[in-house]
């Protein structure tokens, strides 16, 4: 039995036009990288363009919600600042 593979996100699949009003597919990587060289998603459909737009922004939000902009993970801050709350002087306090 053969069995095909397509990796999302290397592979091609994304309709896009480019600055040259040139239509190429291209990576979800890509498109999400490289997201400012390109003027629009030109799938078949208009409502295939928004399906992948939807795609990739919950792909931005997800990832821009758990990492701040210098790549901190806000799980670790709020760990952090929980820890401190806790431990202001009452856990390590011996009395």
């Amino acid at each position: 039995m053969n069995e095909t593979e397509f990796n999302l996100l290397d592979e091609p699949w994304i309709r896009v036009m480019d600055d040259n009003c040139q239509i190429k597919e291209v990576s979800l990587t890509d498109a999400l990288l490289n997201a400012h060289k390109y003027k629009a998603l030109k799938g078949e459909m208009p409502t295939q363009d928004i399906v992948i737009l939807r795609l990739m922004l919950a792909i931005v939000h997800t990832v821009f919600s758990r990492v701040d902009a210098v790549g901190f993970l806000h799980l670790i801050r709020k760990m952090m600042i929980s820890w401190k709350s806790l431990n202001s002087g009452r856990i390590l306090q011996r009395g």
